[in-house]
């Protein structure tokens, strides 16, 4: 079997591979999977991807670190590419290695994950989402792929609410930022692409994904953005109060700030390794849809995420409103200019159910559902981030060192 992917080293490109590996383990030799990824002056290909597997993938796989773990790289081909290039900048080597024998499975993955405006932000997402997805088509059809797969966004739904369907497509709604317009264009394009080429495909739009609650460790993330970066704020706020020997978590500081949040609402947040076996599994058993929301069956409420956020952080004075407030102080000033004005679109949404009825087949024959992300489970994904700062760790060095 051959399987290309790319967006490899991100958060669910990586735990795809993962999943593709644990699934293959006795048969190495007979897979081959091309990680698509951009050239990074400090390290190999070959030397990235493994240290991926040895740091990220080892428990995913089910294998000991201390083990004998080389054949794991022995299917793996790496494949230098960038989607803002009208080639992809691939090597003619490379080219002729992709070539040599059809693909079974190319899962396009990678994109550019930016929710703020802007021009620059703005020409970026669509060089790199939708032209790029673009050149990902043009290169499977090269390569007679024979089965072609898009993974886009759950919210590329735009601002409506309620119902969601899979398939469902709509330019003329209003879109929380840029990145979401730019991922439906893509996906548009990909449509029409391959309907007009007649090339098997499937879509899967992912919700808010988060770390792993299935495979362990539990809490496993290599991306700290979304609700992890909105933590990150009030971490931060605390780095930046607290005296040189107060512990960042459990020191109490009284932050007085007014949070637009709807109290109905929540965000749809699903784990990484789930999303990576129902993708796995419903292509390699051929399922008849063309479409699916990778997106769980509850939201997690504003006010559970919220409350226990503060709570970890010690933090006192702050309260959920229903608009945003026109005399802010110093926080909110901060807040609303910064991480606020990207999250506070998805905040005050009345709920989205993202329709994922579809997945049954998977359900079934797996014996595995989404993991709730409910009180307990989102304290799983909280105290593994913790151990990084939600992605803060080298401005926490730093400050020690001053």
């Amino acid at each position: 079997m051959r399987i290309a992917i790319t967006g490899a080293t991100g958060l669910l490109g990586r735990n795809l591979l993962f999943e593709i590996i644990k699934n293959n383990l006795n048969k190495l030799d007979d897979l081959t999977l091309f990680v698509f990824s951009r050239p990074k002056e400090s390290f190999s290909h070959s030397d990235r991807i493994k240290n991926i597997i040895n740091y990220d993938g080892i428990d995913y796989i089910g294998r000991s670190p201390s083990s004998d773990n080389t054949d794991l790289m022995r299917p793996i081909v790496p494949i230098s590419f960038d989607l803002a290039v009208d080639n992809l900048s691939i090597l003619e080597d490379d080219l002729a290695k992709l070539d040599s024998k059809p693909i079974d499975y190319f899962f396009h993955i990678a994109a550019f994950t930016d929710f703020r405006s802007g021009a620059a932000i703005e020409s970026k997402l669509e060089e790199i989402n939708v032209k790029g997805t673009e050149r990902i088509c043009h290169l499977a059809k090269r390569l007679k792929v024979k089965n072609f797969i898009y993974v886009g966004s759950a919210y590329a739904c735009g601002n409506k609410t309620g119902l969601i369907e899979p398939d469902y497509i709509d330019l003329g709604n209003d879109f929380r930022n840029p990145y979401e317009r730019s991922k439906l264009n893509a996906e548009i394009y990909f449509r029409n692409f391959v309907n007009s080429n007649k090339i098997n495909y499937k879509v899967f739009r992912p919700s808010t994904i988060c770390g792993r609650l299935i495979e362990k460790p539990l809490g496993r993330t290599s991306k700290y953005d979304v609700f992890y970066s909105w933590i990150a704020f009030f971490v931060r706020q605390k780095m930046k109060h607290l005296k040189r020997n107060e512990d960042i978590y459990s020191s109490p500081l009284e932050m007085p700030i007014r949070l637009h949040f709807n109290p109905k609402g929540g965000l749809n947040i699903v784990p990484v390794d789930y999303c990576a076996k129902v993708m796995y599994d419903i292509c390699l058993n051929n399922e008849p849809d063309h479409s699916y929301h990778l997106a769980n069956t509850e939201i997690t409420p504003n006010i559970i995420y919220g409350d226990y956020t503060f709570k970890m952080l010690n933090i006192s004075k702050y309260q959920y409103v229903l608009n945003e407030p026109s005399d802010k102080n110093s926080y909110e000033t901060l807040y609303y200019r910064t991480v606020g004005k990207l999250f506070t679109p998805y905040g005050v949404s009345d709920p989205i159910i993202f329709n994922v009825n579809n997945l049954s087949n998977y359900n079934r024959r797996s014996g595995i559902s989404c993991p709730e992300v409910n009180k307990d489970n989102f304290s799983i994904l909280v105290e593994y981030a913790k151990k990084d700062y939600f992605g803060l760790r080298r401005e926490k060095d730093e400050q020690e060192l001053k």
